[in-house]
């Protein structure tokens, strides 16, 4: 069976806020790596670009294309659990839904933040920026340690702090604009609870404390009520673990 059978035609495809359709040529769900390297080898023959797409949560029309698509939901297993490291790695469709819920809590282990939606592929939340809040976090793409890519041509590269070092950055963070991301190493933390207090307050009060507040606090994602007299703020107290 050649590789170009394999893709789907006709598939519509849509981010989750659902602003943008678009029919690829072809549409492809592949579960191993040498049937990604068939696609992009296949993809170059024909002269067509390739866009990688996770779950669409994007206001934006980043992964649509005319061309081929390339679905990561099925290649998504988890390959390695460090806990003497505190390290996780995924291939680059594993949801970070199933870390939180399943894994890392199986063994111990946390992200030290995450975006507000869970249902994401690893490879889309690091490719993203998606980030939390809160004055000293990073977004989650500065916990990667190392990962796998793969170019047009099918070659395999590793990006860590002592491979390629030049690359983790850009890799981390490139709007799928530099290769097929294979998998994904993230530095986790030991894991933790988080307090949660919720409480109203006044815009004028919230602007006035806001440089205090997310000093002092490791999460605050207000809330604006427009049926109510005064915005819901919420604050994320520190951890215990």
């Amino acid at each position: 069976m050649s590789i170009g059978s394999l893709g789907k035609s006709g598939t519509c495809f849509n981010n989750w806020s659902k602003t943008y359709y678009y029919t690829p040529e072809l549409y492809f769900e592949p579960k191993t790596t040498e049937e990604i390297k068939q696609i992009l080898c296949y993809a170059s023959e024909k002269g067509k670009k390739v866009k990688t797409v996770g779950c669409g949560h994007s206001f934006s029309d980043l992964a649509c294309t005319t061309d081929f698509m390339i679905s990561m939901a099925r290649y998504n297993r988890v390959l390695k659990i460090d806990k003497e490291k505190l390290q996780v790695t995924v291939q680059g469709g594993c949801l970070i839904k199933d870390l939180n819920e399943v894994i890392l809590p199986e063994n111990g282990m946390a992200f030290s933040t995450q975006g507000t939606v869970s249902s994401l592929t690893a490879a889309g939340v690091i490719s993203t920026g998606t980030h939390g809040s809160g004055a000293n976090f990073s977004n989650i793409s500065a916990s990667v340690v190392d990962l796998e890519l793969m170019l047009s041509s099918g070659e395999i590269i590793k990006v860590s702090n002592t491979e390629n070092a030049e690359l983790l950055p850009v890799v981390s963070l490139s709007l799928g604009s530099v290769g097929v991301i294979l998998s994904i190493t993230f530095q986790c933390e030991r894991a933790f609870n988080l307090h949660w207090k919720q409480y109203p307050d006044t815009l004028g009060n919230l602007h006035q404390q806001v440089s205090l507040i997310h000093q002092h606090q490791l999460q605050v994602p207000l809330v604006n009520q427009s049926h109510a007299q005064v915005p819901l703020a919420h604050k994320l107290h520190l951890k215990s673990y």
